[in-house]
């Protein structure tokens, strides 16, 4: 739980909380978590898992060649 005055805004995104879940709505992506969780966070990697997965889908809401579309069908 956040303290209500700790927040500023409330946004929807969906997918937002991948890799991990949002029990009811989609389960943890182990692969993807896997992944992201065993790379060096310090290095070169984290920026190219950034720049594949995240700055490199076009539409957060329909990832087109991203995770998500193989997972999940878009």
């Amino acid at each position: 739980m956040i303290p209500a005055y700790r927040v500023d805004a409330v946004v929807e995104v969906p997918w937002g909380a991948h890799p991990t879940e949002v029990l009811g709505y989609y389960n943890l992506d182990r692969t993807m978590y896997a992944m992201f969780f065993l790379m060096d966070m310090a290095g070169e990697s984290l920026k190219t898992w950034m720049n594949e997965w995240v700055y490199g889908c076009p539409n957060r809401q329909a990832p087109q060649g991203c995770s998500l579309e193989f997972k999940c069908g878009g």
